[in-house]
C-alpha cells in the first residue's frame, strides 16, 4: 500500500475574480476602498482624477494619489502581493486612530475599476518604485494555472519618468494608483453619485483628511469638480429636534440628550445595559418641513434622496446603511395604529459612530454591512434582547432606545398644560436617581414619559433639566392651543361634520388628540354620523357594550364645548357654594370649626376640583352625554378601556398593568365616569409610590358578588396602622396628603360597594366588592 502524501491548498488564477469583482459589488465602493487605504497610510489628503487619454491608450484613465507613508520594495513583495495579508489587522496607527481596512482585499478594488493597474509608490528616503499588473493575465481557465505563477514587473523610476507617466511632480512620498482600460463608462450622473458617496464617507468636522474629485471633461465651476465636504450636520442642530446617545470607552454609562431648536431639553445619565457596546456616539434628527427645506439648501439634496441614519465604523461609513431606500433599522416596517403614530425615515437623518477597539463589530467580506452578531443586535434590535449572565433583559437596542424617546416627544410632547400652569423654575441639575427625584417634582413628572421611555427608571442617574426653556415652550404651546380653540370655534360654529373640508377635519382631529391624550381618530366614527338615527343608535349601543372608550366621533364643536361648560359649571358651583358657606359660618363663630373639620371641607373641594379636570379629559372620548351626571355601564370594561386610553400615571411610575378577567365577568352599575377615573388613578398612584413595578387587576364572580382586586408587587402595608385605618382622612404611609384611599372608599360606597385593603404574598391588595342587582 502506498502512503498518502500530505496535501495543501492551491489557488487558481481566477481567485482574483472572487476577491475582487466578486466581493466588491460596485464601482463607488471600490473607490472608497482605495480612499481608505490612503487614510490608513496617514496621508492628509487623496485626489481622485479622471484624466484625458494617453497617447498610447484610447480612453481616459483614473488616478488616485495620496501623500501617505508609501511602500518600499519589501512592502510590495511581502505585503501588497501577499493575498489576504494585512499588517493593519489588530494594529493601530501611530496617531492613535484606527485603520479602515483590515482584511487585505481592498487592493483588488483596482480590478473592479479597470483591466490594467500601475502603482507608483515611494517611502520617505527611498526610490520611486513602479509595479504593473494586467488583470487579464489572471483570467485563464486552466486547472494548473496558479495565481502565484503569474509574474508582475516592478521597476525603479526617476522623477522625470514619474512626471511623464502620471503628471505628478511633487512626490517626496506617497502612492499613486493609475487604472487604465476602465470597465465602466463614467457619466456625469455616475460622477455625481460618487461625489455623494465621498461626501458621506467620513465624519471629519475638523477637515483633517481631505478628498478631492475632478474630471477632465468639466471646468472647475462644474458641480462635479466642487470640493468634497460633509456639510450635512453643520448648523442642523438649530433647525431640528434631535436626540443623542454617547457611551464612553469604558462602557459604564449612557449619556442621552434631547435638543430642540438649538437648546437642550434634558440630559440624563443611565447605567449601560449593553455588554458589547462601548465607544459610541449616535444622533438622530427629526426634520419638519421648514427644516427639510433648510437641509436641501444646505446640502443640495432633498432629505428623502440623501438617506437616513448612516453608520460609521472607526471613522468610515459602512455601506449600504442609510443609503436612499435602505431601511437597515426597519423603521418604516413598524406598524402604526389608531393609538400610536410612528416616525418614518423620510423625516429623519442622523449618524451612528462606532469606535471599536475590541472587535465587537465586524464588516462582512463584501465590504457592505456588518456581521449580525451580538454587538450589532444590541445596537439595532427593535424587540427585547435576551439577558446576559450578569444583567437583566434589555428592552431594545440602543438606537431604538433613543428613537422611541424622540418619537414620543415629537408626536406626544410633554404634559404642556401642567408645565405651563406651574411656577417658573430655573432648576437645571438634580442630583440623585431619577426614580426618587420624580416623586415630588412636578416638572419631572410631566417629562417622565419621555425620559423613561425604553429606560428602566432604576437605571437612570443624574438628570439635568432646562426648566426655563421647557416652561417657555409649554406656555407658547398652551397659548397656541387656546388660540387654535378660538379659531376653530369661530370657523366651525354651526357647521355639520359632513360640510367640513379635509383640512378642517384635520384641525379638529389635532384638537381632540390633545384633549384626550392620544393622536388619532378612527375614520369609521365619521361614517357613523351619516347613518339614520335608528341605525346609528343601534351601532353605538353595540359598540358601547364592546368597548366604552373605543370609537370616537365628532359632534358640532360648539355642542361639545357646551357640554364641557355645563358640567364644569355644575361642579364649580358646588365648590363655590361650599366655600361661601364655610366662610360665612366661620365669620359668625370661628370656634364652631376645628382644624379637622376645615381639612375635611378642603378635601371635599379638592375632590370636586379633580372631577373638573377629569371632565375635560373625558368629554371628547366618552360615548355618553356628560350633561347627565352618571351613566350605567359595565364598570369592569370601563376600567379596562380607561387604562388602555390614559397612560400618564403608568408611564410616570413605570407600571406594567394587566387585567385578568378570564370569565368575561360584567358589572353593570350606575357611576360617575370622572369619579371612577379618580378611583383608578389613586390606586395606581399608591402602587407606584409603594415602588411596585406591576399591578394586576383581577376580577372574580361568586354568585351575585363580584370582586375587583388591584394586586401590586410593591413594598406592602406598614405595621404602623391597621388596614382599615388607611381609609381614614389624613392617614398616609408615603409623602402624600393621606386622602387617596379616603376618596376610593367614598366613591365605592356611593355606588353601593365596599372596599378593603390587605397585604398579599408580595405587595398589597385593594379589593372592591359589589353585589349585582337583578
Amino acid at each position: 500500500m502506498i502512503d498518502i502524501q500530505p496535501l495543501k491548498f492551491t489557488a487558481n488564477a481566477r481567485l482574483k475574480d472572487i476577491i475582487g469583482r466578486g466581493l466588491i459589488h460596485n464601482d463607488n465602493l471600490a473607490i472608497l476602498e482605495l480612499v481608505k487605504n490612503a487614510k490608513d497610510a496617514s496621508s492628509p489628503d487623496v485626489s481622485i482624477k479622471f484624466v484625458e487619454c494617453d497617447q498610447n491608450v484610447g480612453e481616459p484613465k483614473l488616478i488616485i494619489a495620496d501623500r501617505g507613508s508609501g511602500m518600499s520594495f519589501d512592502d510590495i513583495k511581502n505585503k501588497w502581493l501577499n493575498i489576504g495579508y494585512s499588517d493593519k489587522r489588530n494594529a493601530y496607527p501611530a496617531d492613535g486612530e484606527f485603520y479602515a481596512g483590515s482584511k487585505g482585499i481592498g487592493r483588488f478594488s483596482c480590478d473592479r475599476l479597470g483591466k490594467t493597474l500601475d502603482i507608483y509608490t515611494r517611502a520617505r528616503g527611498s526610490d520611486i518604485i513602479a509595479l504593473h499588473v494586467d488583470w487579464e493575465d489572471y483570467e485563464v481557465d486552466e486547472q494548473n494555472s496558479s495565481i502565484g505563477d503569474i509574474e508582475v514587473q516592478a521597476r525603479y523610476l526617476t522623477h522625470d519618468e514619474l512626471a511623464l507617466e502620471t503628471g505628478l511632480r511633487d512626490f517626496s512620498q506617497g502612492t499613486a494608483i493609475v487604472i487604465r482600460n476602465l470597465r465602466s463608462n463614467w457619466t456625469k450622473e455616475g460622477l455625481l453619485s460618487l461625489r455623494k458617496e465621498l461626501e458621506r464617507f467620513a465624519i471629519d468636522p475638523d477637515g483633517e483628511f481631505q478628498v478631492s474629485l475632478s474630471d477632465w471633461r468639466f471646468d472647475s465651476q462644474n458641480e462635479v469638480n466642487q470640493p468634497i465636504e460633509n456639510k450635512v450636520f453643520t448648523d442642523l442642530d438649530v433647525r431640528t429636534t434631535s436626540i443623542s446617545a454617547k457611551i464612553d470607552g469604558d462602557g459604564s454609562e449612557i449619556e442621552i440628550e434631547l435638543r430642540h431648536d438649538g437648546d437642550y431639553i434634558f440630559k440624563v445619565r443611565e447605567e449601560n445595559p449593553y455588554s458589547e457596546i462601548k465607544g459610541i456616539e449616535a444622533k438622530i434628527y427629526f426634520l419638519n418641513q421648514p427644516a427639510k427645506s433648510f437641509f436641501k439648501r444646505r446640502t443640495g439634496y432633498s432629505l428623502g434622496h440623501y438617506g437616513s441614519v448612516h453608520l460609521f465604523l472607526n471613522g468610515f461609513r459602512i455601506s449600504p446603511y442609510g443609503n436612499f431606500g435602505n431601511d437597515w433599522l426597519g423603521i418604516n416596517s413598524r406598524e402604526s395604529d389608531s393609538l400610536r403614530q410612528v416616525i418614518r425615515t423620510k423625516d429623519l437623518v442622523g449618524f451612528v459612530k462606532l469606535t471599536d477597539r475590541v472587535g465587537a463589530f465586524e464588516t462582512v467580506s463584501s465590504r457592505e454591512g456588518l456581521v449580525d452578531n451580538l454587538g450589532f443586535k444590541q445596537l439595532t434590535s427593535q424587540s427585547k434582547l435576551k439577558p446576559s449572565k450578569s444583567k437583566s433583559a434589555i428592552g431594545c437596542g440602543l438606537i431604538y432606545k433613543i428613537l422611541y424617546k424622540l418619537e414620543k416627544f415629537v408626536i406626544e410632547g410633554f404634559d404642556w398644560d401642567r408645565i405651563a400652569g406651574a411656577e417658573s423654575s430655573s432648576e437645571r441639575e438634580l442630583s440623585g436617581r431619577f426614580e426618587y427625584l420624580v416623586i415630588n417634582n412636578l416638572l419631572l413628572q410631566s417629562i417622565a414619559p419621555v425620559v423613561c421611555c425604553k429606560s428602566k427608571k432604576a437605571r437612570l442617574k443624574n438628570i439635568t433639566v432646562n426648566a426655563d426653556y421647557i416652561t417657555r415652550i409649554a406656555r407658547e404651546t398652551s397659548e397656541g392651543y387656546e388660540k387654535q380653540i378660538e379659531e376653530l370655534e369661530e370657523k366651525l360654529a354651526g357647521l355639520p361634520v359632513s360640510e367640513l373640508l379635509p383640512s378642517e377635519k384635520r384641525d379638529v382631529s389635532k384638537l381632540i388628540s390633545r384633549m384626550t391624550e392620544t393622536v388619532s381618530i378612527k375614520d369609521q366614527a365619521i361614517d357613523s354620523l351619516k347613518l339614520k338615527d335608528e341605525q346609528r343608535k343601534k351601532k353605538l349601543n353595540a359598540e358601547k357594550k364592546r368597548r366604552v372608550f373605543a370609537e370616537r366621533f365628532y359632534t358640532k364643536d360648539n355642542e361639545k364645548l357646551a357640554q364641557i361648560n355645563h358640567q364644569v359649571s355644575l361642579l364649580s358651583l358646588s365648590s363655590i357654594q361650599k366655600i361661601d358657606r364655610i366662610i360665612r359660618r366661620f365669620r359668625e363663630d370661628s370656634s364652631r370649626y376645628t382644624s379637622e373639620a376645615l381639612i375635611e371641607v378642603l378635601n371635599d373641594i379638592r375632590f370636586t376640583s379633580r372631577k373638573i379636570s377629569k371632565v375635560a379629559n373625558l368629554i371628547l372620548m366618552a360615548k355618553f352625554d356628560l350633561t347627565c351626571n352618571s351613566v350605567k355601564e359595565d364598570l369592569i370594561q370601563f376600567i379596562d378601556e380607561y387604562l388602555k386610553s390614559f397612560t400618564s400615571i403608568q408611564d410616570a411610575y413605570f407600571l406594567r398593568i394587566s387585567v385578568s378577567n378570564a370569565k368575561k365577568v360584567e358589572l353593570p352599575l350606575h357611576f360617575r365616569p370622572a369619579e371612577m377615573t379618580i378611583l383608578v388613578d389613586n390606586l395606581l398612584t399608591n402602587a407606584g409610590k409603594a415602588k411596585a413595578k406591576k399591578i394586576d387587576i383581577q376580577v372574580e364572580e361568586t354568585g351575585s358578588v363580584v370582586k375587583v382586586r388591584f394586586v401590586d408587587d410593591g413594598i406592602g402595608l406598614t405595621e404602623r396602622f391597621l388596614p382599615k385605618d388607611l381609609f381614614e382622612n389624613g392617614v398616609t404611609t408615603t409623602s402624600g396628603a393621606g386622602i387617596g384611599l379616603h376618596h376610593v372608599r367614598q366613591i365605592v360606597e356611593e355606588i353601593g360597594g365596599k372596599v378593603l385593603i390587605r397585604n398579599g404574598r408580595i405587595g398589597a391588595i385593594v379589593e372592591l366588592e359589589f353585589t349585582k342587582r337583578k
